[in-house]
């Protein structure tokens, strides 16, 4: 049973303990923007270093899912990114904003290669009946990553120093390294016969209705949820530190941990049964991302840190029970032959809406503030809601 899934749990570990390191690194950053009193653009701009270069990473992840020797190369990523950090540590610099916003671009390079890889591994291990499960996995373990990065991180924050969390760092890397190392492919893809499927699977005009939808799905998802994980926390003036199990928490860290959670909830909010049902309902999955900015637009009104992270939980229970529900729709909709060239486009399409929305917005907070933006997206989202029901409603009628 484990030789089946042995590609699919070490690349998985391996991006499961990236996502970790990289916790640590927005926890220092975070940190290191919070207490210097950083305007909301800044946190928008540290949000946007872990975007940018995995849309051009991508495409070498892409073109390794047809190299037998790629655990070779994701290795040798691992390595480079224990490098970088080793250089930093070797010259003190673990308190330079810019060098930080460096390592948060070379871990969105890291995921970006790993990303279609992974999809690709994940469309030929599981059975289609079993792709629901493998869509929530993907959830938890991301969710499980960014908890004990973040939350982790949080905590140590306070007890050691920032260059002490990166020799952590350095460490996780290598593990991840070595871990990835044991990834060999013992049955590659046909490399010529999967280069002519991806090149039809690239033209978009030429997917299905139905592909067109599971594609666009997660982009729609990026462009109205980007922003508000970006300002979200520039919101860490609003209130005070809490205690937790005696370990004083910022609000920075306590709302990123709250998200996280949020995150994780979502996914078991969907009935095994009706997860292919739900995901082919333009309405309900409209009516998750309204209410997912709607919670948002309501933290103008938490009065205390306990009502703020419950918001927060809620929000982020509705953004990824859409998550997963449209990383399945991706999975069903495509062949395994497809994922590895649609797989990168979409992680190219996802970051690119990201970068525009986030950037726009990140921009617009600095002139009427975090918590006008958070109203806006959550007008233009129920705009958009109101339009697709007027739409069905008249389709319906004629």
């Amino acid at each position: 049973m484990f030789f089946h899934y042995r590609k699919y749990v070490l690349i998985f570990l391996s991006m499961i303990i990236i996502g970790i390191a990289s916790g640590f690194i927005q926890v220092i950053l975070y940190n290191l923007l919070s207490s210097n009193n950083y305007s909301p653009f800044f946190f928008t701009l540290a949000f946007l270093a872990g975007l940018i270069p995995g849309i051009l990473s991508s495409h070498l992840g892409t073109n390794l899912v047809l190299h037998a020797y790629q655990h070779i190369y994701l290795t040798f990523v691992n390595i480079f990114f224990a490098l970088a950090v080793g250089l930093i540590l070797l010259f003190h610099l673990s308190d330079n904003v810019f060098l930080l916003l460096v390592l948060e671009c070379i871990t969105s390079a890291v995921l970006g290669i790993f990303f279609p890889i992974l999809q690709t591994v994940i469309k030929n291990t599981f059975k289609d009946e079993r792709l629901a499960l493998a869509a929530k996995i993907d959830v938890y373990a991301f969710s499980f990553q960014i908890i004990f990065g973040i939350g982790a991180g949080a905590v140590l924050i306070n007890k050691v120093s920032a260059e002490e969390m990166l020799v952590i760092d350095l460490f996780l890397f290598l593990i991840s390294g070595l871990v990835v190392f044991f990834a060999q492919d013992d049955k590659p893809l046909n490399g010529e016969h999967t280069k002519a499927i991806s090149k039809e699977a690239s033209l978009f005009r030429d997917y299905t209705s139905k592909q067109k939808r599971a594609f666009l799905m997660m982009p729609l998802l990026m462009l109205v949820g980007s922003p508000l994980s970006a300002l979200l926390p520039s919101l860490n003036d609003k209130f005070g530190p809490i205690m937790i199990l005696n370990f004083e928490l910022k609000p920075v860290h306590y709302l990123l941990i709250s998200r996280s959670l949020g995150q994780l909830i979502g996914p078991l909010l969907v009935p095994k049964g009706l997860f292919s049902r739900i995901a082919k309902s333009n309405g309900v999955m409209l009516s998750f991302l309204v209410l997912f900015t709607l919670f948002y637009a309501l933290l103008d009104f938490a009065g205390n840190p306990l009502v703020l992270l419950v918001v927060v939980i809620v929000a982020h229970a509705f953004s990824n029970m859409f998550y997963s529900l449209s990383f399945y729709l991706l999975q069903v909709e495509f062949a395994a032959d497809q994922i590895p060239s649609v797989s990168g486009k979409q992680y190219r399409f996802n970051l690119t809406a990201s970068l525009i929305s986030t950037l726009f917005f990140g921009m617009v907070s600095n002139y009427s503030g975090a918590q006008v933006v958070l109203w806006q997206i959550f007008g233009l989202t129920a705009v958009l809601y109101a339009i697709f029901l007027i739409r069905e409603k008249l389709g319906n009628d004629s």
